[in-house]
């Protein structure tokens, strides 16, 4: 077993360099109420951030300073307090995550002789740590495996969710965890498990979407390593979803099929949409989640396009549910409206999913042309004459009574090339939009929309 070194046993220098990263509680971000008060912590925030980058600078130079190889503690320790910066999250400026990268493009791929031990130490020392206060109720903390049912109850929920001392005292350590998984081959996960699935389990299962959306991201990299036989032989696999049927069943069998249709109908068109309302967070992992899905069952998603009523018999009374579906929900997101939280994200989101469905289900394009094309040119009008920074390379902060997001002109390319990429799409599965709809759009208003429309190249 490998010992544990703590900051105070390595170089004073680089050790006391390290702890200035801790993010004190109530530094990781902004939270809904700081947003509804005025964005009281803002100053303390601004502080830390500036503090950290000098702090990531001082890193730099040390690691490019070195001549020899660092030692597993050290660099454990390094990958710890540094990995946590290379995320999305709200806390964080892009100096701060490209300085971050930039370090730990240094000591990665962690060499194969010294691999196993430094992982080993990041996740006993600083993962496992913050989640032993609030142990997953369905996972052995021991083994990695799955509890039996009377053991492992979810009915103990809400002590599950109480005093979550990774979310005060671990700010980014999901960051960590997934950094760390990334690094790790196929032959390490097994001695690794009962560090990695505690923590995993704890984020897919959190009562905030946004420390759900953290724990996907984490178990993407794990399954893109992990041998279906390991996660069948812990009993894991019941715990998971849209990879784990790839990697449990046949391509092309009917099993297959029905069980991904199952997951878009049941996991994102009949459940997540219909109760994620104006929760962005929740409506942008569904659609992160549902690009895998349309991958998969290619031309099946045509029977998800329209509204759907489903009819059910509940006590000598017909309920009828009305699921809004693929095409309908992505054009409604895709553009912004009035009063609605939205996010560029959501939008790049949409419109990557959009052009998916579009190649996969492109014989029954035309009945949607109308619908794509107006939501595709209202997005396209927003980000050309109502989303513009107050100075070049400056940040948008749109912050109002009903909603908040933050962007970029680099976010705002990148959404342009999106819907550029789904214009086209659209043109090549419907060309008769190059001979009619496209000459009067241009006619009307060449200067906004001249970007945006291909030229037929067919």
């Amino acid at each position: 077993m490998t010992e544990a070194v703590s900051l105070e046993d390595l170089d004073p220098n680089i050790a006391e360099t390290l702890k200035s990263l801790h993010i004190e509680d109530g530094q990781g971000g902004l939270s809904e109420a700081d947003i509804q008060a005025g964005i009281q912590k803002r100053d303390a925030l601004n502080r830390w951030q500036t503090e950290s980058l000098t702090t990531l600078e001082v890193i730099r130079a040390r690691i490019l300073s070195e001549d020899q190889p660092t030692p597993p503690p050290e660099t454990a320790d390094v990958i710890a307090n540094v990995a946590r910066f290379d995320g999305e999250d709200d806390f964080l400026l892009p100096e701060l995550r490209t300085i971050s990268r930039d370090i730990l493009s240094r000591i990665s791929p962690l060499p194969d002789a010294t691999r196993r031990e430094t992982a080993t130490l990041v996740l006993s020392t600083h993962i496992k740590p913050l989640f032993l206060p609030t142990q997953h109720p369905m996972v052995n903390q021991e083994t990695g495996r799955r509890l039996p049912v009377h053991e492992g109850s979810r009915k103990v929920y809400p002590e599950f969710n109480d005093d979550q001392v990774w979310k005060a005292e671990g700010r980014g350590c999901w960051n960590t965890l997934r950094w760390t998984v990334n690094q790790l081959q196929r032959d390490d996960l097994e001695s690794l498990w009962p560090m990695l699935i505690p923590p995993l389990m704890t984020l897919l299962d959190d009562h905030q979407t946004q420390f759900r959306i953290k724990g996907i991201q984490v178990l993407r990299e794990l399954l893109e390593r992990v041998d279906a036989k390991l996660l069948e032989r812990t009993g894991i696999a019941s715990l998971f979803s849209t990879r784990l049927i790839e990697l449990t069943t046949e391509v092309g069998s009917r099993e297959r099929f029905d069980r991904l249709c199952e997951c878009l109908s049941t996991g994102v068109v009949g459940g997540v949409w219909i109760f994620a309302g104006e929760k962005l967070d929740a409506m942008e992992a569904s659609i992160e989640t549902l690009l895998p899905l349309v991958d998969a069952l290619k031309v099946g998603c045509c029977r998800y396009l329209k509204v759907r009523f489903i009819f059910e018999l509940k006590m000598r009374l017909m309920d009828v549910h009305q699921f809004k579906a693929l095409v309908p929900q992505l054009t409604e997101v895709l553009a912004p409206k009035p009063f609605r939280p939205h996010s560029i994200r959501l939008i790049k989101l949409s419109a990557d999913c959009l052009v998916r469905i579009i190649f996969v289900c492109e014989p029954r394009m035309h009945a949607w042309k109308d619908v794509i094309l107006d939501a595709l040119l209202r997005s396209w009008v927003w980000t050309k004459e109502d989303a513009k920074p107050e100075e070049p390379g400056k940040d948008i902060l749109v912050l109002t009574e009903h909603y908040r997001w933050l962007t970029s002109s680099a976010g705002l390319a990148e959404v342009q090339a999106n819907l550029r990429r789904l214009c086209k799409a659209l043109a090549d599965a419907c060309p008769s939009l190059y001979a009619d709809d496209f000459p009067t759009l241009l006619k009307s208003d060449s200067n906004v929309l001249s970007d945006l429309i291909p030229v037929n190249d067919q």
